[in-house]
């Protein structure tokens, strides 16, 4: 089937950042194909997942799809395998050509010849595709390790590493020997042998039976244990790491609960600042309620001048000049004079209530109109700030209850950072805010 190069990538089984290529042998091969051409002597297998199989069929007299099969190229789960049947291409003489669209291919041997094809520029090929699966894959793998590298302590290591975790995981999928490929169900002289390697991980004695006559015990024995010393090495890693990220998580908390509690504290010494503030405001407007109160009490209760009050000549007078005083509210200063002047002009009875009514319209002054300044432009920015102040609260009660999910470390930094800022000058401002409140209750309190 012809493909293109670029659509063959490696064996899945064979580790191509740990097996250079042997640049000497794609020299060797690079010549022999400018001389004889290339010969089909690779072979690969469809990639599962990436091929899409379009079949084009030719009509029979009837009309009907017509197929007399040859042979077939399986794609996605293959026949041989135990999890379910094949989907094929025809590709007979009595039908058009089956094809792949967005194919993608794996070699199941012949790497060097791959690297080699591709350096002289060759686009496409025609190789044989088989239905190959993974067990088939390795063990073709594992002969050409054997050829290729001169069975050098790399090559084996890594061919019996790939062997055992592939058995090791297909068994670890089936439930018993019966649900297991074919190809691994011989291996096995009982279920209770397969049970047994399930649950400890296969040996050297069937890694031997899957790899062929060519593995020796030693050579797969020698493996197995820098297998397990890997493992160890490699668990003791896993380890550490885990314990360095722990490290680092426990940390980050660390500093998460620092930062916390030095927000609270900053929350805490501006709500404290809050309170007296609002504390002295408070006590503000109840000193000048109370001296309203006692403002109005004296205005609506003037007392009474004794030496005007014992002046009259009876205390039937004195009595209407006391009971007058009060209803019409008459300052203690000027009581005595108008005493006096009640006294001389010999007014008695109801006559001196009227008298003092009469001197009370005189005495009430002539209400002044107040005239509400101009507001300035300070004025005006300040109740701007004020609404923009209601506006941010509004936000950040929306925020509030979701502040701990902010994603973005940038977002969080900025958010946090003009947050302190603010709150800084709203403390500074606060504070301003009482020392003027204070130096007006000392004026106040002075007149």
């Amino acid at each position: 089937m012809r493909i293109k190069v670029s659509d063959l990538n490696p064996n899945p089984f064979r580790n191509i950042e740990k097996y250079e290529i042997n640049r000497d042998k794609v020299k060797a091969l690079k010549a022999s194909i400018e001389q004889t051409t290339f010969w089909d002597n690779v072979l690969a297998r469809p990639l599962r997942g990436h091929s899409k199989v379009v079949v084009n069929y030719v009509l029979d007299e009837y009309g009907n799809p017509a197929i007399e099969s040859e042979y077939h190229i399986v794609v996605g789960p293959f026949a041989g395998d135990a999890h379910g049947a094949g989907i094929y291409i025809n590709d007979g003489p009595n039908s058009k050509q089956g094809c792949y669209e967005f194919p993608k291919f794996e070699l199941a041997y012949g790497h060097h010849r791959h690297v080699a094809l591709k350096e002289l520029g060759i686009e496409e090929v025609d190789i044989p595709i088989r239905d190959l699966d993974d067990a088939t894959m390795l063990r073709i793998m594992a002969n050409e390790n054997l050829s290729d590298w001169a069975a050098t302590p790399g090559v084996i290591n890594e061919t019996v590493f790939a062997a055992k975790e592939f058995l090791d995981g297909e068994l670890g999928k089936a439930s018993d020997i019966n649900h297991v490929a074919k190809s691994i169900h011989v291996m096995f002289g009982s279920n209770s042998q397969f049970q047994q390697c399930k649950q400890d991980g296969v040996g050297h004695s069937i890694i031997k039976k899957f790899l062929g006559d060519n593995w020796s015990k030693h050579m797969i024995q020698e493996a197995l244990a820098v297998y397990r010393s890997v493992k160890v090495d490699e668990e003791r890693e896993t380890r550490k790491e885990k314990e360095r990220l722990l490290q680092i998580e426990l940390m980050e908390a660390q500093r998460e609960e620092e930062a916390r509690i030095a927000e609270e504290k900053e929350e805490e010494k501006l709500r404290v600042m809050l309170e007296r503030q609002q504390q002295r405001t408070l006590e503000i407007e109840r000193s000048k309620a109370e001296a309203a109160r006692i403002a109005k009490e004296m205005e609506d209760s003037p007392s009474i001048d004794r030496d005007a009050y014992e002046s009259f000549d009876s205390q039937n007078k004195a009595i209407e000049f006391r009971k007058a005083v009060k209803e019409n509210k008459i300052p203690k200063a000027v009581q005595k004079d108008l005493a006096a002047e009640i006294k001389r002009k010999g007014i008695s009875g109801p006559s001196i209530s009227d008298k003092v009514r009469q001197t009370a319209q005189i005495l009430q002054p002539k209400k002044k109109e107040v005239k509400e300044k101009p507001k300035t432009h300070l004025d005006k920015f300040a109740e701007e700030i004020g609404h923009d102040a209601t506006a941010l609260s509004n936000k950040l009660r929306r925020i509030l209850p979701n502040v701990d999910i902010i994603y973005s470390e940038d977002s969080k930094e900025i958010f946090y950072t003009y947050l302190k800022t603010l709150q800084k000058l709203i403390a500074e401002t606060l504070e301003k805010g009482e020392t003027d409140d204070d130096k007006l209750s000392l004026v106040h309190s002075n007149s």
